[in-house]
């Protein structure tokens, strides 16, 4: 994985508009697994929009997971139930009256 900078100095508005002082310019540094350190050039809102879409990419690969895995309780609870001969309906029933938490 190769990081690049997300500052474009030669076509950015905003760093020729400021006589190369533009607010948005962000100076950091890069550690590779390695352990190499690089330098970076960022600009803020670009590298804030570019770690929002990482962190939203990450919560629906959550959101998915945690479907899959809703479905794969829910399917072996019908064959628990089933092998029991236990109604679904009922059992179900009788777990959401069970608290396993007491309210203070």
């Amino acid at each position: 994985m190769q990081r690049q900078d997300t500052c474009k100095k030669k076509k950015c508005p905003f760093w020729h508009r400021y006589n190369e002082g533009c607010p948005n310019y962000v100076e950091g540094q890069w550690k590779t697994p390695e352990g190499d350190i690089y330098p970076t050039s960022d600009c803020a809102p670009k590298r804030s929009m570019i770690l929002t879409q990482q962190l939203y990419n990450f919560m629906i690969g959550m959101r998915l997971d945690y479907a899959d895995v809703r479905k794969a309780t829910e399917k072996v609870l019908e064959i628990a139930a089933g092998n029991a001969g236990v109604d679904l309906v009922v059992l179900e029933g009788e777990l959401e009256d069970t608290k396993l938490i007491e309210e203070k």
